[in-house]
């Protein structure tokens, strides 16, 4: 009996942690970060590029989000490491930043991750502390952007920021169930 529990968690472990083709497993999750293949739109191309991407594969696929009702913190920190790991920081002056699930809506307001409408806390320790930006309503989408130190730039670190939504950059895609 023991031996068929043991199966079970096994196979069930197995079957949750297969991602879809060109996705990448991270926590219980699983990512496709288009810097990979050097792919840039811009916030609505690149929702859309999510979810055909996902349509051909037959799982449902959107821009990725930082969502504790779905990801653990660590998840959380692993995902922002993973963004900052990804892309080509060789100087201060090529920081670059990735969209991510969230935009402010058309009258204004909070930002709102795409698939759950949740809001997004200002408090989020995630953050950059000069963000968000509160000088235009063009900059109304939410990115993750990498920061590299000037003097040591293996050190790299990922924070929320926003930029106009209608500027071109790399973006993550995350499948959901």
């Amino acid at each position: 009996m023991f031996l068929y529990i043991y199966l079970f968690y096994f196979v069930t472990a197995l079957v949750k942690g297969d991602c879809p083709k060109l996705f990448t497993g991270i926590g219980e999750n699983c990512y496709y970060f288009s810097v990979d293949n050097d792919e840039q739109h811009t916030w609505e191309q690149s929702r859309e590029f999510c979810k055909n991407l996902g349509d051909l594969q037959e799982v449902t696929t959107d821009l990725a989000v930082f969502d504790f009702s779905g990801q653990t913190a660590s998840e959380e920190d692993e995902l922002m490491q993973a963004i900052a790991k990804r892309e080509d920081v060789n100087a201060v002056i090529n920081d670059r930043d990735v969209w991510i699930g969230a935009k402010i809506n058309n009258e204004g307001g909070p930002f709102r991750w795409v698939q759950s409408n949740k809001e997004l806390s200002y408090l989020y320790s995630h953050w950059h502390p000069d963000r968000p930006s509160t000088s235009s309503t063009i900059t109304d989408c939410l990115t993750v952007w990498v920061y590299a130190n000037k003097y040591n730039h293996a050190h790299k670190r990922g924070y929320f920021s926003d930029a106009p939504c209608n500027s071109a950059r790399h973006f993550v895609c995350q499948v959901f169930e």
